[in-house]
């Protein structure tokens, strides 16, 4: 059966997908969630017509249609930022990132080198403008809009965290397996670029992300024996644990900057040292998840809802935690297991060793990152589920001019 299904191919040109893909990885101004509605009807058709995983496009359909009956059921009257329908837009935006991902497992290995281009090109565009604005006006890309007005094509929140994750794989994919025949300098001018624009955006999240996500691929390949490996990850965690505080105290002393990053360096450590520093994130956020386990635990079984739904009842930040809010035990349980199952499939379904052990790592920052900020938008369920499990085809190349 297994193999049955491998070997069904679908077009090499796919209207929709190329369309989906473009504009999840250019900074563009459109209405994304409308235009995000018509794709998504234009790819249900096309997997309906190609019978192509319909049972997990099901699936994901149904979970969709649920959340979005029940906010009609209790729709509220809240606009703006806070306003429900953004929360619906999550399942949404994960309905079409799964069926994206679906469709790339059916590609050839050739089609598959041609969707990866096709993402990079689109980072370098939005990475080249989003570096232009940051010179002329310092913060711009993480504070779009502040400055003057909207930046045109500048990257958006979303697509920081995408960008790390896809340019750190890349990298650590280059290093790890020494690379020494032609190397694809697209790719690796788009890791650079990615990079670039990490750096310059002076988020923290995306940045300790990524650092950890490199720490762990190394510290894994460095020890081959994947018994030791845990053992050695674990002795190491408790050791940070044991002695964070005497870490921290040495990372303070020795961070002597004057500048943005030096200074929210100092002033997170300092809070969480409890010396009296705080940042507005770290205030955020917890002021945020205290809102939401408030309102879990009106109704912890169902949740919230939507008839409720408002800026003192959901943190609108951390999914993990607005799900829970919002759908209590069995809506959070539920919409985990369908992720947990499909990411098994996923790796089952990934044939390289190497591949699958890069798409555990994407793994790993993809749930980690629901905990510190919005995880379920497509940039970064089409990185992790659909572009990491298969970079390996651009290793594999049947000949020197490649695609």
């Amino acid at each position: 059966m297994i193999a049955k299904i491998r070997n069904q191919q679908v077009p090499e040109v796919n209207f929709p997908l190329i369309m989906l893909i473009v504009t999840q990885f250019l900074g563009l101004l459109i209405n994304k969630n409308n235009f995000a509605i018509d794709l998504a009807l234009l790819i249900c058709s096309f997997f309906f017509t190609r019978k192509v995983d319909i049972k997990y496009i099901v699936i994901s359909a149904v979970f969709v249609l649920l959340i979005l009956a029940r906010y009609l059921m209790g729709h509220s009257e809240v606009k703006g930022y806070f306003a429900p329908i953004h929360h619906c837009t999550k399942y949404l935006n994960t309905f079409l990132g799964i069926s994206v991902c679906c469709l790339i497992q059916y590609m050839s290995e050739r089609e598959k080198r041609i969707m990866i281009h096709i993402v990079c090109l689109c980072c370098i565009v939005t990475d080249i403008f989003s570096v232009v604005y940051e010179l002329q006006s310092p913060l711009a890309i993480r504070y779009r809009g502040l400055y003057g007005g909207d930046y045109p094509w500048i990257v958006s929140f979303d697509q920081i965290f995408a960008y790390s994750i896809f340019a750190v794989m890349i990298v650590l994919m280059y290093i790890s397996e020494r690379v020494k025949y032609k190397k694809d300098w697209l790719i690796i001018f788009t890791a650079v670029m990615n990079l670039f624009v990490l750096a310059f955006s002076k988020l923290a999240t995306p940045m300790f992300l990524a650092f950890m996500i490199v720490i762990m691929y190394y510290t894994y390949f460095l020890i081959k024996k994947r018994k030791l490996y845990i053992i050695v990850l674990t002795y190491i965690s408790f050791f940070i644990i044991i002695f964070s505080k005497q870490i921290l105290n040495i990372i303070l002393a020795l961070n002597t900057g004057e500048g943005f990053i030096a200074s929210r360096v100092n002033a997170v450590i300092n809070a969480l040292l409890k010396n009296g520093g705080q940042t507005t994130s770290l205030s955020n956020r917890k002021i945020k998840i205290d809102i939401c386990l408030n309102s879990l635990k009106k109704n912890p079984f169902m949740g919230i809802g939507f008839t409720n739904f408002n800026e003192y009842t959901v943190g609108c930040h951390q999914d993990w935690y607005d799900i829970l809010a919002v759908s209590g035990f069995f809506g959070f349980m539920a919409i985990i297991t369908v992720l947990i199952l499909y990411s098994k499939r996923i790796y089952r379904y990934t044939e390289n060793r190497k591949d699958k052990m890069r798409y555990v790592f994407g793994l790993i920052y993809f749930f980690t990152l629901g905990f510190f900020d919005p995880c379920l938008n497509i940039s970064i369920i089409i990185v992790v589920f659909g572009l990491i499990p298969n970079m390996g085809v651009l290793l594999r190349r049947k000949n020197e001019k490649g695609i």
